[in-house]
């Protein structure tokens, strides 16, 4: 429910105000990927691309479904590519 509140937080507040929602639900649902998918979805709507292949790696890692951890792969892909050409540009 937590994780579905940040979801709809940051939508309507934008993602930083759903990402302040996810602090300490990763320790309340350890095993769970989709919190640190949220985190990492969110991460890159800020710009913090960097930030956000980390969360996207660590729900791949997490993640038991094989359609879906192809998804978050691409994702983190997409993710990893944008760090890359930000980092280019500085």
């Amino acid at each position: 429910m937590r994780l579905n509140r940040a979801v709809a937080v940051a939508e309507a507040e934008g993602p930083a105000a759903g990402l302040a929602l996810l602090d300490g639900l990763e320790d309340a649902l350890p095993a769970n990927h989709r919190v640190a998918l949220v985190r990492g979805e969110l991460l890159l709507r800020l710009g913090r691309a960097g930030e956000a292949v980390r969360a996207l790696d660590d729900a791949a890692a997490r993640c038991a479904n094989d359609a879906e951890r192809r998804h978050i792969v691409a994702r983190r892909d997409a993710a990893s590519a944008t760090s890359e050409r930000d980092a280019e540009s500085t």
